[in-house]
């Protein structure tokens, strides 16, 4: 599977928590990640400036992501995947 971020506005700060997009094997999907799994895994001021949390954890978060999209169905259900704190346990 390859994978990288989308080329655009991303990242960027929905509602305290961080959205971004990946292109995985050609196809463009949407992640958000929440400001408790920047706050609780890449803190260095995620409550302060979550974008600096996201860059701080951005290569775990983005195998992660990619992670989850193929290990469930979500790409044959379009939308935003949400990884949560518990995604990084």
């Amino acid at each position: 599977m390859g994978y990288e971020l989308s080329a655009g506005e991303d990242p960027r700060v929905v509602d305290g928590d961080v959205g971004f997009s990946l292109t995985i094997d050609g196809v463009m999907q949407r992640f958000v990640i929440s400001h408790e799994a920047l706050a609780d895994h890449f803190d260095n001021g995620a409550r302060a400036d979550p974008i600096a949390a996201f860059e701080t954890g951005k290569t775990q978060i983005v195998e992660v992501a990619a992670s989850k999209f193929s290990s469930t169905a979500a790409q044959r259900k379009p939308g935003i995947i949400f990884l949560t704190s518990d995604d990084f346990d």
